[in-house]
């Protein structure tokens, strides 16, 4: 009894057996190392992706800078151009309307109003549009 006890736990290993598990484990490496040749070749693929991608994305924040510099320049220059326009609409209006004028009497300096050209074109039809009220009204005065 004791012989076949012991027979039971032990294990025959054949040579064919053997063979048998050293082909397998070999197929297995095999396996394992076809596996881990093709992920490097894909983490490889990848990273060239992401380098690709981040030279790309490095021309687009370029181009970007770039285009913020034009639209700053061309926001400054279109400011100056305003500026330059209202000054001008300015100097035109006070010859215009008018200004106030720096003379000097004396030893102080006075400023004084200076009608412009409209209301100097103005003026003789304003006296004579109150003149024609004012005799309109004298004559209906008149009348009653």
């Amino acid at each position: 009894m004791v012989q076949t006890m012991s027979r039971q736990i032990q294990t025959d290993l054949t040579i064919n057996k053997i063979k048998e598990l050293e082909s397998k484990s070999a197929l297995d490496l095999e396996i394992r190392d076809n596996r881990i040749d093709e992920l490097q070749r894909g983490s490889e693929e990848l990273r060239r992706q992401m380098q690709a991608q981040q030279k790309v994305i490095q021309k687009q924040e370029e181009q970007l800078l770039k285009c913020i510099d034009v639209t700053k320049q061309l926001l400054i220059e279109k400011s100056a151009m305003e500026k330059k326009q209202s000054r001008q609409k300015c100097m035109q209006n006070r010859l215009r309307l008018g200004q106030f004028v720096t003379q000097r009497q004396g030893a102080s300096f006075v400023e004084n109003w200076v009608d412009g050209y409209a209301f100097n074109a103005s003026h003789p039809k304003t006296w004579q549009f109150c003149r024609g009220c004012h005799g309109t009204s004298t004559m209906s005065k008149r009348r009653f």
